[in-house]
């Protein structure tokens, strides 16, 4: 009787049991969460391996065969200050910041929306059919515009090597134009005032000049002034002559025509006046000459200032002259004497006729002069207004230069070609090799996926470790390679090994001591007798116990009885009308008398007293065969294991030699 460790009948003879020891239970395994993965992948290696070959190499030739080839082109643009040295100078720290942000500005520039668009122009008529659908905007995602330091790097990718260099070339041709238009435009702007300002002054000019030559006319204004100042001269000789024509008519006209001692008096005290003026008129005409000889040193002869003098001193000799011949005059008509022959009344007529004509010539010497006068104001304003929009043209013009020479120092530096775009030989990118990876890669994915979801999709049992029977409180007791059905000559060593195994369970019953010990065989799938149950039957027998064999299903009458065991195959009818104390007490007599009493109660879905034999006996050992339903073999077991409190077995048969449960100990 087993009372801790399964020991046999006493007398019962061992000689082909193995070594006994003792039971333990095995352990619960630690829960791994790759396990269920690795255990619906277990033997379908090779198949994941063909698929995984099948599937990568078609997805992978067909990435190779779409795999693409990306060439990449760069240019460089080099922006360098206008300024010597300034990158290096230490001194003026604003100096190197508008340089800085005049860089930051032209890469902007470069990768504005206005350089894009007109690039994205050349490319539309130099390559019609690659640029169908490129917008403005596709352009600039595809070049890539970055500033290192004073250089601005242009990079760009394209499936085709010659547009490649082509979108570059057309981004820095757009640049440099727009820069240029740029700087025309700023120059133009500023100016364009000066511009219209000149050409109003040059017409206003011109226009002076104009006047001039209709109010000077062939004379021109110095011959005017010179003219005036003769006429001055005239004026005032002729003035002279009228006063002293009125005080001679005067005074011969008091006396009655005769001429007195004092009319004698009077002319030579007027004789003695025109001397005295002539000497004044002398001393003067020497300074005149002495200022023009000071501003020959400063001046040039057609200098209006030495023109002016000149005239000045043209009109002092002419009164000089004047006054000579007015006292040649006195002293051809005796007037200084006083030796007129003429009557009185023939003088009085003379003098008043001579009064007359001097009084018209003096009229008309005055508007003369008035109106070489107004000639000469209007030369001179007119003169004065040339020179001043003279001035102001050549002002103008001036400062037109210094925008024509400024407008190429507005900016604090210079842009340039440093490295053009070149079409490239060889791809940057080769998409077919990776792609030809992804495609296989992909291929032992979806190989994986499918492997995997047939293994965990799966309702057939195919391992022992599937079930997880130590957490349903089901001992494994064995892994059996074959069916004991068909192989049961080549199990008996396994099946030996499962019978040391059994005595090695702890008996967990209450029957009587001396009592055999009640096994009941079962089956969770579907079909008749148990091999398993003869088998385990005659291996009990070749160790000298008694072994009886009871069948619960009547149809395992047909069962071939061993002489070796005790088979008894009425069982069945009697189980059938029994309760379950009934049935332990019949157990209970079969046990009196044999050592190991085996009861093959069948298949546990196919009978109802399978599962009464099952709590009646000692011990309950299930046979779990390799293909059957998973979730019923499952729903079976625990099922069992609540009915039978003295403990249940599992036996695992039909596996494969790659199954885990035979090389650890069930």
């Amino acid at each position: 009787m087993m009372d801790g460790t399964m020991t046999m009948p006493v007398g019962a003879p061992l000689q082909d049991a193995e070594p006994m020891t003792t039971w333990q239970a095995p352990e619960a395994p630690a829960t791994n969460p790759l396990a269920p993965l690795l255990r619906a992948m277990r033997g379908r290696w090779p198949a994941w391996f063909a698929l995984s070959l099948v599937l990568g190499g078609a997805l992978g030739a067909a990435g190779f065969l779409s795999g693409t080839k990306t060439y990449e082109s760069q240019a460089v643009l080099r922006v360098y200050p206008k300024e010597a040295g300034i990158l290096y100078n230490s001194g003026d720290d604003s100096v190197l910041k508008t340089f800085d942000s005049f860089v930051k500005a032209e890469t902007a520039f470069a990768n504005s929306p206005d350089v894009m668009s007109r690039a994205a122009e050349t490319l539309r008529a130099d390559f019609p059919e690659l640029t169908a659908e490129m917008t403005d905007s596709d352009l600039r995602q595809s070049v890539a515009v970055k500033r290192s330091d004073t250089l601005i790097v242009l990079d760009t990718k394209s499936k085709n090597a010659a547009f490649a260099a082509a979108k570059l070339r057309a981004v820095t041709d757009a640049y440099l134009s727009l820069k240029s238009e740029a700087d025309g435009r700023q120059m133009r702007m500023r100016s364009s005032e000066l511009t219209r300002r000149e050409a109003e002054l040059l017409e206003a000019l011109r226009g002076l000049d104009r006047r001039i030559l209709e109010i000077g006319r062939e004379y021109g204004s110095f011959a005017i002034a010179k003219a005036h100042s003769e006429k001055i001269a005239q004026i005032d000789a002729l003035s002279s002559r009228k006063a002293e024509v009125e005080r001679t008519l005067t005074s011969m006209r008091q006396n009655d025509g005769q001429a007195s001692a004092d009319m004698n008096d009077e002319h030579i005290l007027r004789a003695t006046l025109l001397d005295r003026g002539l000497a004044d008129i002398n001393i003067e005409l020497a300074r005149q000459e002495a200022g023009l000889a000071t501003l020959l040193e400063r001046y040039t002869e057609s200098s209006r200032q030495v023109r002016d003098k000149r005239a000045e001193i043209a009109i002092l000799e002419r009164a000089m002259a004047d006054r000579r011949n007015q006292i040649q005059v006195l002293g051809q008509t005796g007037a200084l004497t006083d030796q007129s022959d003429a009557g009185d009344e023939d003088n009085i007529d003379t003098i008043a006729a001579l009064l007359a004509k001097v009084a018209g010539e003096l009229e008309e010497a005055r508007q003369e002069a008035r109106a070489l006068n107004a000639q000469r104001v209007e030369l001179d304003f007119l003169e004065e207004e040339r020179s001043e929009t003279r001035r102001m043209l050549d002002d103008t013009r001036a400062a037109l230069d210094v925008i024509r020479v400024e407008s190429r120092k507005t900016s604090p530096g210079l842009t340039d070609v440093m490295s053009p775009a070149v079409t490239p030989d060889e791809p940057a990118e080769d998409s077919a090799k990776m792609q030809a990876a992804m495609g296989f890669v992909g291929g032992g994915m979806v190989a994986s996926l499918l492997v995997l979801g047939l293994g965990l999709g799966s309702r057939r049992l195919r391992w022992s470790d599937e079930m997880n029977l130590a957490t349903m409180g089901v001992d494994p007791l064995a892994v059996l390679t074959g069916d004991p059905d068909s192989d049961g000559a080549r199990l008996a060593p396994e099946i030996d090994r499962l019978r040391t195994t059994l005595q090695l369970v702890p008996a967990r019953s209450t029957s009587p001591a001396g009592s055999g010990r009640s096994l009941a065989m079962l089956r969770t799938g579907e079909g008749g007798e148990t091999a398993l149950a003869h088998a385990l039957a005659e291996s009990f027998s070749r160790t000298d116990l008694s072994v009886a064999l009871l069948h619960v299903d009547p149809a395992q009458h047909e069962a071939t009885a061993n002489g070796s065991y005790h088979v008894e195959t009425a069982f069945g009818d009697a189980c059938s009308e029994m309760s379950l104390p009934e049935l332990r007490r019949r157990i209970a007599e079969m046990t009196a008398r044999h050592d190991v009493v085996l009861i093959d109660g069948g298949s546990l879905q196919q009978t109802t007293s399978a599962s009464l034999v099952a709590s009646a006996a000692d011990y309950a050992i299930v046979e779990l065969r390799r293909g059957e339903d998973k979730q019923a073999a499952r729903a079976t077991l625990e099922r069992v294991s609540n009915r039978c409190p003295q403990g249940i077995g599992a036996v695992f048969t039909r596996a494969k030699r790659r199954d885990p449960g035979l090389s650890q100990a069930w």
